[in-house]
């Protein structure tokens, strides 16, 4: 099968996307506009065709539906492409960055890093799909792929065989860092977190009845799902000037360090987490936590900064770590030690208390050990005769009851200084914003017109957000149009307003917007449907659009302005979200 252009809802796509395939897919959207440069969809196929379906759908109807029933940050509009992955689950893998073409823009480099994106990915062949895969497009269903069929040898390298075989999650043990599988042939294994990432416990990636296939180690009963393990780049996953979840690996007073996906750890200093220099970075942030801090290239490098994040910004969705999988890190889903028991009654009277939240680890740690071993010391006691065995099982029950108690209170402590650190991290993030929040109150005052002081903010905001470095790809660009209600409706709103405002219209008049998911730019329609028309102007015949300033709360505010044929753009009104009027 060549490309298949879409015909069927937008719904139905997101059905198939969702499903497991046979191959992968490469949704591509192009403008109506018959100008409109777009991707050359057959060359596309050309090349990846033995890896991955490619799907054409034009921009409107078909893409909004699409947005609609897939989840939050899925969807492709535009001149653009998004690879969709394929593997076990029913819930769909979430894709890389759509790949889009604006002005200037050369399409044969960005077909290029989709194609390197698409063959990148994991043989669709090597997969485990469910039993009644979805029928591709244009497909009708067939006998089912068989990606493990009965155990057979495969080398180890080491003269030894290891059996493929496939399971699904059963439950986890060792504080979720191993995962138990209950194999289809009614034997279990086990998968470690050390496998995929040692630093993240496995009910992170997985959940009970995911289904998984690898290679059985014999003697260890380890299961091996190399096939099925992804390595996600972080400039592949995640834009520039997004907010992430990362983890916090690292703590100390003067730095951090912090990983958004496994094996980029980077560096973030006192002035990047709080606007006060005698703020410790430990007291605001300690291994184990999961923070949201935003992407930026400073100089060429990547780095991460939590201080300017809103507490209202989206976060973007982390990549999973396993096909099929979960992703891997949520904001405020810090990892604490649990024990492995409900605690007894006993008091821990006598145990030392340890201070740190690193040694408090480190105790909680030793004391589950010992728990486990004086379990494993009861049984054997309890299996003799119980006159000969009555002292010592006295005083190992004693020994457990003191330990299990102990391993509460660490665990409590814990709990709340990760609660502590969190509450800590957010009250630092406010009051940073109150310092570095750009305030319009006396700029007014310092021009005659609205207009001059809404430009010469406009003009200090690109200076401050846009990294030097950056300015050139970026430049300023004083063309735009500021509309006849535009100023009035802007200086109508307070400070902290009208400073996310500056924020949003910037990303807008640098191009970088409709990259942005947290600005939800798209038209806006003469009609509530998501089939209406677009406004267009009859004057001149420039196209209206909405972005947001804001997202999740009351009345939150949205900009209308207008992109006219020379591709300049006016500033028409600033609104709440639910006024359509133009």
């Amino acid at each position: 099968m060549g490309v298949h252009r879409w015909t069927r809802s937008g719904e139905d796509l997101a059905l198939h996307l969702m499903q497991p395939r046979r191959l992968h897919s490469v949704v591509i959207t192009h403008s109506a506009r018959a100008e409109a440069p777009g991707f050359d969809a057959r060359a596309i196929h050309e090349e990846v065709k033995d890896w991955a379906e490619v799907i054409v759908v034009p921009t409107g109807r078909l893409t909004y539906e699409l947005r609609d029933h897939l989840p939050y940050g899925w969807e492709v509009f535009g001149t653009a492409a998004r690879v969709y992955p394929t593997g076990p689950g029913s819930q769909g893998i979430a894709p890389g960055r759509p790949h889009v073409v604006r002005a200037g823009d050369s399409i044969e480099r960005i077909s290029n890093e989709l194609i390197d994106e698409v063959l990148f990915l994991p043989d669709p062949r090597t997969l485990v799909v469910s039993a009644s895969p979805t029928p591709g497009p244009g497909r009708h269903a067939a006998d089912p792929v068989r990606t493990v069929g009965s155990p057979g040898p495969a080398s180890t390298g080491t003269g030894s065989h290891s059996v493929l075989v496939a399971g699904a999650v059963a439950g986890f043990r060792n504080h979720g860092f191993t995962a138990v599988i209950a194999l289809d042939n009614g034997a279990s294994a086990q998968i470690h977190s050390e496998d995929i990432y040692p630093h993240a416990p496995l009910t992170w990636m997985l959940e009970t009845g995911s289904r998984l296939a690898g290679a059985l180690e014999p003697g260890t009963g380890r299961l091996l799902i190399r096939e099925s393990l992804l390595h996600p780049r972080l400039l592949q996953h995640y834009s520039w000037n997004q907010v992430i979840p990362c983890l916090v690996l690292e703590a100390g007073p003067e730095a951090a360090v912090l990983v958004p996906v496994p094996g980029e750890n980077i560096t973030v200093h006192r002035a990047d987490v709080s606007s006060n220099d005698l703020d410790d970075v430990d007291s605001l942030l300690a291994p184990g936590q999961v923070v949201a801090a935003r992407l930026v290239n400073a100089g060429g490098v990547r780095k991460l900064v939590l201080v300017d994040v809103d507490d209202n910004e989206p976060v973007a969705m982390a990549p999973a770590l396993v096909r099929g999988g979960t992703p891997w890190l949520v904001i405020d889903r810090d990892h604490v030690p649990e024990p492995s028991e409900p605690p007894a009654a006993e008091s821990a009277a006598g145990l030392p208390v340890v201070p740190t939240p690193e040694r408090q680890r480190e105790a909680l740690r030793q004391a589950l050990l010992q728990i486990d071993a004086l379990k494993s010391e009861l049984k054997a006691l309890r299996q003799q005769q119980a006159g000969n065995a009555e002292p010592e099982l006295a005083s190992v029950l004693d020994q457990l009851g003191r330990y299990r108690a102990e391993a509460l209170r660490l665990r409590t402590l814990l709990r709340n200084k990760s609660e502590a650190l969190n509450q800590n991290h957010r009250m630092a993030r406010r009051k940073a914003r109150t310092t570095v929040e750009p305030s319009a109150s006396d700029a007014r005052d310092l021009f005659t017109t609205a207009e001059a002081a809404l430009r010469h903010e406009l003009y200090l905001e690109w200076t401050r957000r846009v990294p030097a470095n950056e300015k050139a790809a970026y430049p300023w660009d004083p063309g735009f149009i500021v509309g006849p209600k535009f100023a009035a409706s802007f200086y109508a709103h307070g400070d902290a307003l009208r400073g996310k405002t500056l924020k949003a219209l910037t990303q807008l008049l640098t191009g970088r917007a409709d990259r942005m998911a947290a600005r939800e730019v798209h038209p806006k329609r003469t009609g509530p449907g998501g089939d209406d028309p677009q406004e267009i102007r009859e004057t001149d015949g420039a196209t209206c659009w909405r972005m947001s300033v804001e997202i999740g709360v009351a009345a939150a505010r949205r900009v209308h302005y207008w992109k006219l044929p020379d591709g300049r753009i006016e500033l028409h009104e600033l609104v709440s979200h639910d006024t359509f009027d133009i």
